[in-house]
């Protein structure tokens, strides 16, 4: 499965590692892509959406769910 999630506030190297990581520390979660131009996270793996949201919104981030998909059927 992948989410993905605006997260605002994502300025420098630090802030992108911390939400990152925070994102790999939710239990479901094998990968996390940041594409920092377009400030969005997005998490591979099957995790809770209100765990991964609780976690970068404690450090600050505003964050806004764009969607959830499951992988396409080869």
């Amino acid at each position: 499965y992948s989410l993905r999630i605006s997260v605002k506030g994502m300025q420098g190297e630090f802030l992108v590692n911390l939400a990152k990581e925070s994102c790999l520390k939710v239990h479901g979660v094998t990968n996390v892509y940041v594409d920092i131009q377009n400030e969005v996270i997005s998490i591979v793996g099957e995790c809770q959406e209100r765990e991964v949201v609780e976690r970068l919104e404690n450090f600050g981030f505003i964050t806004k769910v764009l969607g959830r998909k499951a992988p396409a059927d080869d």
